[in-house]
């Protein structure tokens, strides 16, 4: 797209040290905060000059430098990705600091969500925000924030996938395994819509939630169709 959003940078934030992973965790082998995958750039595989700050950011030893780089970028127009892209990362830079600045975490993922240009852009801010939350102890928010990401009415994407695992996950961790089920279960029928390039990996831990669920509870019926389908979507033409 040719829009751009108008510089909007704050100067003057600083972190510290990567912030340690709360009590409350979400599974072990959930993908890590950092895993976002960025796009590639309008030219293909050429990543865009924001895209390359991001991963750079994310990935830099001094995070108060990383801050300062996203917040000049962000003081000139850049296009909605781009934007988006920027905020996740400041977002994710604040939450990373020792004691971590939540608040301001949040305000950049706000900030993210009212520029993106599309839901995919959306849900990769709620599964940035849903760890953020889980770190603080505030599970109820975090399952509100993916519920409310899951209804709006923009084509499912991997990223749907992935919430709908997330808030199984969250269940779980309530001890609540028939909204637990339920999630996962959905997480799977929108998994198996989409092909199999794109939800493949994610769809098999989904699988791996689901076989626990059944095998505790007997259901061998259930279990014998969700581990057919799986194999029958993985087998499917890309």
């Amino acid at each position: 797209s040719g829009r751009t959003i108008q510089g909007a940078g704050e100067r003057g934030y600083s972190t510290e040290s990567p912030a340690s992973v709360g009590s409350a965790s979400i599974d072990k082998d959930e993908p890590p905060l950092r895993s976002l995958s960025l796009s590639k750039g309008e030219g293909g595989d050429t990543r865009s000059e924001a895209e390359e700050l991001v991963r750079s950011a994310l990935n830099s030893i001094n995070l108060d430098k990383g801050i300062e780089k996203i917040e000049e970028a962000l003081c000139v127009p850049q296009t909605p990705r781009d934007a988006t892209q920027l905020y996740t990362a400041m977002g994710e830079l604040y939450a990373q600091r020792q004691p971590p600045d939540y608040k301001k975490a949040e305000e950049a993922f706000q900030r993210g969500l009212s520029v993106a240009p599309d839901a995919t852009f959306r849900r990769r801010i709620v599964k940035k925000q849903v760890h953020v939350l889980m770190e603080q102890g505030k599970p109820d928010i975090a399952k509100i924030k993916i519920l409310e990401s899951l209804r709006e009415a923009d084509a499912v994407s991997v990223e749907s996938v992935e919430l709908g695992m997330l808030l199984g996950n969250l269940y779980e961790l309530e001890d609540n395994q028939v909204q637990a089920q339920a999630a996962y279960e959905a997480a799977l029928g929108t998994g198996l819509s989409l092909k199999s390039a794109e939800s493949g990996g994610v769809l098999r831990m989904v699988g791996m939630r689901l076989t626990r669920i059944y095998s505790a509870s007997g259901d061998e019926e259930q279990l014998d169709s969700m581990t057919s389908a799986v194999k029958k979507h993985g087998n499917a033409t890309p």
